[in-house]
């Protein structure tokens, strides 16, 4: 004779409807902060150079890469501040002054070695 085990079901209480579960955005990411899609930095590059052309509104750029209108503005600003970092003459100076300190450094190493090796001819005599 076999017995058979009935296993109750609990049901448990409901969440209250104040908490809301993330929705799921287009891109793949969350409302809720808990993903965030991270784009390519060729297709960032190919939607500014789209808007900087100017043929199409941002709305539109956006909407077809499915985008935010701010994200679009935002990368724009980080390209033409890339752009004139690289135009600028810091790096010119900056170089200079990386050159400045390798001829210090090299001069610096030269002397320690002249005086490692005399120290070496003086033990040796």
């Amino acid at each position: 004779m076999r017995v058979q085990s009935v296993v109750r079901q609990e049901r448990l209480p409901k969440m209250a409807s104040s908490v809301e579960r993330p929705q799921k955005q287009p891109n793949g990411g969350t409302f809720m902060g808990k993903q965030r899609k991270k784009w390519p930095a060729n297709l960032k590059q190919t939607i500014v150079l789209k808007v900087l052309k100017g043929e199409e509104p941002v709305a539109g750029i956006a909407k077809r890469y499915e985008v935010s209108e701010p994200l679009v503005y935002k990368w724009k600003e980080q390209f033409l501040q890339g752009s004139m970092n690289a135009l600028s003459n810091k790096n010119e100076s900056s170089c200079a002054a990386l050159q400045n300190e390798n001829d210090c450094l090299k001069r610096l190493l030269a002397e320690k070695e002249l005086a490692l090796d005399i120290t070496k001819k003086l033990r040796g005599l």
